[in-house]
């Protein structure tokens, strides 16, 4: 982040009031399950990643399941494209994704508060192991090779999803793909009028089972210390450079200060000039349009879960 960028928030939970009793009811809800068998909220990891997420893990009879409360940050963009993510790789590959049991996008209900700002449930299924950055100073060579080649696998798989375009995915609203075979998380509350007024208007290119292309959910376009682009400053792009100008630029229009964007121009000249020189190089995105692949966007230390004992990664979270 540049000093002279225009500021965002220093913490995106000023203000929200969760609301913990609700949350387990809903929690008990969705498995059909009185209060009695369900157990109080327990925090995880509420230090490490708050300021994106809070974390609480539920122990029923028969599992234990996490609720991740989403930071108020790209309402119902964020948790929509993050759910479609996860539902679209889990029926694409045989990656160990967590499986979404409901979700609300909408901030209006009983575990937010205030109407501006959302608080969104989304309850997953609990998933084994322990977070890479906990566990590798600890890992033996054997233990670490193992983890270097689940993780090509990883990359391979994701790899081998493609689109015509860069942008978030999202499921479409549209009643012909409403009847395909996208397998669905089911939302805890139907979408209101806006809501899905908004989701046609931004997500409206098709990639077929059911998908669309929307606006970009990139780690590097949703810093909260920075203005927050909106969903119509980050719609998808088709070419490496959009893409870049769009990072660049934090959104289209931009959202950079007056004293910053210069600097930024520069970068995109820079790119510009070294793609012309090396206009066949991948390492400048894909050249035909079909060859966007899936990335996960924010694969790091934190999003990973292995077992100690061999190395295998167990889930990846988004």
């Amino acid at each position: 982040m540049s000093f002279l960028d225009y500021v965002g928030v220093d913490d995106p939970w000023i203000g929200v009031n969760v609301d913990l009793v609700a949350l387990q009811s809903i929690v008990c809800q969705v498995f059909r399950i009185p209060t009695s068998q369900c157990g109080p909220p327990i925090v995880i990891a509420l230090e490490r990643h708050a300021s994106y997420a809070r974390v609480y893990s539920f122990q029923l009879p028969l599992r234990t399941v996490v609720a991740r409360l989403v930071a108020p940050v790209k309402p119902l963009f964020k948790t929509e494209g993050e759910v479609a993510a996860m539902n679209f790789v889990r029926s694409h590959t045989s990656l160990p994704v967590p499986t979404v049991f409901a979700y609300c996008s909408d901030s209006s209900n009983a575990v937010g508060t205030e109407w501006l700002i959302i608080a969104e449930p989304l309850v997953m299924e609990y998933m084994s192991g322990v977070e890479l950055g906990d566990a590798w100073d600890q890992l033996q060579y054997p233990q670490k090779q193992t983890f270097a080649r689940n993780l090509i696998d990883v990359y391979d798989q994701l790899f081998r999803l493609k689109a015509d375009g860069c942008g978030g995915i999202y499921h479409s609203t549209r009643q012909m793909d409403n009847l395909s075979f996208a397998r669905r998380s089911p939302r805890w509350q139907s979408l209101s009028l806006e809501s899905l007024r908004l989701l046609r208007s931004h997500c409206n290119h098709s990639i077929n089972y059911g998908y669309e292309l929307g606006p970009l959910q990139d780690i590097s376009m949703i810093d909260y210390h920075l203005v927050v682009p909106s969903p119509s400053q980050t719609m998808p792009t088709f070419t490496p450079e959009e893409f870049f100008k769009l990072v660049a630029f934090n959104g289209n229009p931009p959202t950079r200060s007056d004293f910053d964007l210069p600097n930024r121009e520069k970068c995109v000249e820079l790119f510009q000039s070294i793609h012309r020189l090396y206009p066949s190089s991948t390492l400048f995105g894909p050249s035909e349009p079909s060859n966007f692949y899936f990335s996960h966007g924010d694969l790091h230390d934190g999003n990973v879960l292995i077992d100690p004992k061999s190395g295998a990664i167990t889930g990846i979270m988004s």
